[in-house]
């Protein structure tokens, strides 16, 4: 069994499901490990293909031929392994409870694509503006308190003064 199956075994045995208001999550581990799926999080960075094309034309061809002007890659994506990278160090911060992907699709039929997510959870005692520095590198689009929908069922009870942070892209 490969670990894209395995992740959509432990997906599919819990009680949330990717279409519920409340979805299920997985550890960075399960996200992570063997993906190389850039549209498996962060699908709205810029992707290393979107980068215009080296400039080897000419100014002639250029002025004869001219191309619309492609703006300016503003979020890089970090590929999958960027984003474990960025996760594992916060999730071994001391003031780190864990850190949890959210499940938001899942393409069973295609072996090519690992599941999807959009939310990344960080159960910690720091405070917001602390999270947004630790993935900064990651350009999420908003992070705010507490889950989108109830607390998934393999979430767990959070150690007295910590709190739940969503980290969304969009």
């Amino acid at each position: 069994m490969t670990r894209r199956d395995q992740l959509i075994t432990r997906i599919k045995r819990q009680k949330e499901s990717v279409d519920g208001p409340t979805r299920p999550v997985v550890s960075l581990e399960e996200f992570f490990v063997g993906n190389e799926d850039y549209g498996s999080i962060g699908c709205n960075l810029d992707m290393p293909h979107d980068n215009p094309p080296p400039d080897d034309q000419g100014w002639l061809r250029r002025i004869l031929r001219p191309q619309p002007v492609r703006p300016v890659p503003t979020a890089p994506h970090p590929g999958p392994q960027g984003f474990y990278k960025v996760l594992r160090a916060v999730q071994e911060r001391t003031d780190v409870q864990d850190v949890l992907v959210e499940i938001d699709d899942l393409d069973e039929a295609d072996g090519r694509f690992w599941p999807f997510s959009e939310v990344v959870y960080v159960l910690t005692k720091a405070h917001l503006q602390d999270v947004e520095a630790w993935v900064a590198a990651l350009f999420p689009d908003e992070i705010r308190e507490g889950y989108f929908g109830d607390k998934p069922s393999l979430a767990p009870d959070l150690l007295p003064g910590y709190r739940v942070y969503a980290a969304w892209w969009d």
